[in-house]
């Protein structure tokens, strides 16, 4: 079976829904077809995972159940790949905001990144190059667990050392910078890439300084340079990091 994503990100799962979006819910259930169909079958076991874990007994998985889902799969991957503590929770909710559309790996397109944020930026879901970004929880902790380790074992060239985003966003200090410009590479891979070794995001300093069309309308107009991306996605994306 083929699961269409759904044409709107659902912030609530409840009986007689289908979609992409319930099979990642089922995902986290015990002892449950995944099928993508709210049925019978998947209310009982939310209702048994809400009991087992002292929440509102409902049937219905909303923010408090997908929540805690999120958290355990976060908190396992992030154990598994050595990931400093909150990194993960930082990316899902800056990515997400803790529901599961956008961090559970689904069969029909292996994973989906429609979360509230994505939602906002002005993403659409029926968009196959953005699927082709999938964020999956476990993959993204191995993933950014490389990017940091090949940041630890390279050396930063001059302009990064004398640059604003090492000192401002990093205090100069090198694991931390490490692992923002690896959160930074679900987001933007290519200025994750390029900021090591150059200093800059772009094509040179005064490209990451001068407004730039795509970052106004990703932002809804609140962000006007590729610098500004960077120092707020990377803010956001570590909120929760014990650095």
């Amino acid at each position: 079976m083929i699961w269409l994503p759904t044409t709107d990100y659902r912030m609530a799962f409840k009986k007689g829904m289908k979609g992409t979006d319930v099979a990642a819910l089922q995902l986290n259930l015990k002892n449950i077809a995944v099928d993508g169909d709210f049925g019978p079958a998947t209310d009982a076991r939310v209702r048994e995972y809400q009991r087992a874990h002292a929440l509102v007994e409902d049937g219905i998985a909303g923010g408090a159940t997908q929540t805690l889902m999120c958290k355990k799969l976060s908190a396992a991957a992030a154990d598994a790949s050595g990931l400093p503590a909150g990194f993960l929770p930082s990316l899902i909710v800056n990515e997400s905001g803790f529901y599961l559309a956008a961090v559970s790996r689904h069969p029909s397109d292996a994973g989906l990144d429609v979360g509230a944020y994505q939602r906002s930026s002005g993403h659409s879901p029926g968009d196959q190059t953005f699927y082709a970004a999938a964020y999956d929880v476990g993959s993204s902790a191995t993933v950014a667990a490389h990017a940091a380790k090949k940041l630890h074992d390279d050396t930063y060239s001059a302009p990064v050392a004398s640059s604003r985003y090492y000192t401002e966003l990093a205090g100069g200090n090198a694991d931390k910078f490490a692992w923002q410009m690896a959160a930074l590479n679900h987001n933007w891979p290519a200025a994750a890439a390029s900021i090591p070794k150059n200093g800059y995001a772009t094509s040179g300093v005064s490209g990451d300084d001068s407004p730039s069309e795509w970052v106004e309308k990703a932002s809804n107009g609140r962000l006007h340079t590729a610098r500004e991306w960077v120092m707020s996605y990377v803010e956001r994306a570590t909120v929760f990091v014990q650095w």
